[in-house]
């Protein structure tokens, strides 16, 4: 008996309860599987009807908050032209005048030029003096007419409504 084969001294009771009680063990946890695989597939059945049931009122909900989400945005956007469109307005026809004042200026500038050299006029024509007389009294001219032109545009604006 010293050389014989492994399952010699086995005990066959023992081989038979060994295999019997994994056998019991395995086919309960297979068993235990499928119920649980059943179970979620009947859980993910119930989910999927009842999210078939609620789509609707989800897709329902959506549309009301989308609806009440555009209907604030145009509020918030009617609110924003109320305030800035006045302030827009208002800088248009300030930045108009002021212009128009800076142009004047210029103009008084140049005028005073025109003034101091009066006598300049009595000169003959290719004389550089005569020639300075003539560019300061058009450098007058043009600003004179860019400031009243200016408070023009001004008055216009600010009669108009955006």
């Amino acid at each position: 008996m010293c050389g014989g084969s492994y399952t010699e001294r086995m005990d066959s009771g023992r081989i038979g309860k060994a295999l019997g009680i994994g056998t019991r063990v395995f086919s309960k946890a297979v068993v235990h599987a499928v119920e649980q695989t059943a179970e979620k597939s009947a859980n993910t059945a119930r989910a999927q009807a009842a999210a078939a049931k609620a789509a609707p009122v989800v897709r329902d909900a959506a549309k009301q908050t989308a609806a009440n989400t555009t209907a604030t945005a145009k509020r918030a956007m009617r609110f924003g032209e109320a305030i800035w469109g006045p302030f827009v307005h208002l800088s248009g026809v300030v930045w108009l005048e002021a212009m128009g004042v800076l142009f004047a200026f210029v103009a008084l500038f140049f005028s005073q030029s025109l003034w101091k050299h009066r006598t300049d006029i009595f000169l003959p024509p290719t004389d550089v003096l005569f020639q300075h007389y003539l560019v300061y009294i058009g450098s007058t001219g043009l600003f004179v007419y860019f400031a009243v032109s200016s408070f023009v545009r001004a008055e216009r604006k600010s009669r108009r409504r955006r």
